[in-house]
């Protein structure tokens, strides 16, 4: 618009055309400068907006440069491999820890397939596979899902590792991002979490069969002295020459029965007490491990005046490992007998039942119950209301541990008027 007004007044100018007063030149003059300067003015903006949109443009390639020097330096920095292949299969792309973790050059497999550019292992089968054999209504269980594969580096040494590949098409290309994650600390921290967890374990069971052992002795020596006393009286009819056929057999049979129970003692204690965390799982009775367990505790509870009630009539059948549940039920009894010391009237009673796939386990004794606050924290490791020297806290969060480690659940009954704490056991295990 100002340009357009200074050429109409320039035009004026034209003393070819008409000749001006001096007024009218000063007039002209006035306008002319004015015009000048305004435009001068447009023209000083337009500059400086050029500049400034220039350093703009110059600031905003700068944040890009940096952006994809960060992106790079996060990429390279990654200490897990990070690929990424063309629809071929062939590498386009990769991190510094391809390098590191397979001990191979970068380079020496850019461009070509990286199925064929490492050892052949598990994941090389999986890879060819998703690449290549996969159809498409499968596709979504594959891409963008994580699963668990077994690299070779060039030294033939296997890597577990966690593989995740998503599939990207860019208009007519298709490109696939691989992330490797190496678990190789991962699994040997798990490897030593379940060392540790099991020698936990064993050392609650060494802890609950130490406070049995007074109970133990005793239970075997009782049927010792009643075989030494049948043996005494044997030899004493001989020597008179009184034995009769009756009381020889009759004899005979009570030592037989009495070594029975010393051996059926020993079987329970051996069985308690070997590891059997890589024991299969098992169809077994569940009154049997309970008579088993009983045996390890019969005589504690008996010579303190503890009655022990349970119907062995009433029985059902459960795939388990027998030696966790039995480490289980004498935990629960082994409580019960610290919490009810001071009652007159002392008695635990263990009963069963079955609802559907489910049998339960119920463990009451003669105690009022668990005030409501201790019974939020009764399963966490190293809690215990017990004196000290008298529990470590641990048996309950192990028991809990093993009970859920059979798909069940082990919880305090809290309606029950008494103290009552409910084993749940699903009869057959998942399978796999």
């Amino acid at each position: 618009m100002k340009t357009q007004q200074l050429r109409n007044l320039l035009q004026t100018l034209n003393l070819k055309n008409k000749v001006h007063d001096e007024n009218a030149w000063s007039q002209i003059k006035a306008e002319l400068s004015a015009l000048v300067d305004a435009h001068l003015e447009e023209h000083e903006l337009l500059k400086k907006t050029f500049d400034l949109g220039y350093q703009e443009i110059q600031n905003m390639l700068e944040l890009v440069e940096q952006r994809e020097l960060l992106t790079k330096s996060i990429f390279n920095a990654s200490l897990d491999i990070i690929l990424t292949l063309d629809q071929h299969g062939q590498v386009i792309d990769y991190n510094q820890s391809l390098e590191r973790i397979l001990q191979i050059s970068g380079m020496s497999i850019i461009g070509k397939k990286l199925i064929d550019s490492i050892p052949d292992c598990i994941f090389v089968k999986e890879l060819e596979d998703a690449l290549f054999n996969i159809a498409e209504n499968d596709a979504e269980s594959v891409f963008g899902k994580s699963y668990e594969s077994t690299l070779c580096d060039t030294a033939g040494f296997e890597i577990p590792v966690l593989v995740s590949i998503n599939r990207i098409q860019l208009r007519e290309n298709i490109f696939y991002p691989l992330y490797i994650k190496d678990l190789t600390s991962e699994k040997a921290a798990a490897r030593e979490l379940e060392e540790s967890r099991s020698q936990l374990i064993l050392t609650s069971k060494m802890s609950a069969l130490g406070e049995m052992a007074g109970g133990i002795a005793h239970e075997i020596n009782t049927p010792l002295a009643v075989i030494q006393m049948r043996a005494d009286q044997l030899l004493e009819y001989v020597e008179e020459g009184s034995l009769t056929n009756e009381t020889l057999v009759s004899s005979l049979h009570a030592i037989e029965n009495t070594v029975k129970r010393i051996a059926k003692i020993i079987s329970g204690l051996r069985s308690f007490a070997r590891d059997g965390r890589k024991d299969p799982m098992v169809l077994t009775s569940i009154a049997k491990i309970i008579d088993d367990t009983f045996s390890l505790c019969r005589e504690k509870f008996n010579s303190h005046g503890v009655r022990l009630e349970f119907d062995l009539s009433h029985d059902f059948e459960v795939e388990c490992r027998p030696g966790e549940i039995s480490q289980v039920i004498l935990n629960l009894l082994n409580n019960s007998y610290d919490a009810i010391e001071t009652i007159s009237d002392k008695w635990v009673k263990i009963e069963l039942d079955k609802i559907a796939n489910l049998i339960f386990i119920r463990i009451t004794d003669c105690g009022l119950g668990i005030p409501a606050e201790v019974q939020k924290k009764i399963m966490q490791p190293f809690f215990t209301t017990k004196d000290i020297g008298k529990g470590t806290g641990l048996g309950l969060s192990i028991s809990k541990g093993l009970i859920e480690s059979h798909g069940g659940n082990l919880q305090i009954d809290s309606t029950h008027t008494n103290t009552s704490f409910m084993v749940i056991l699903p009869v057959h295990q998942k399978k796999n």
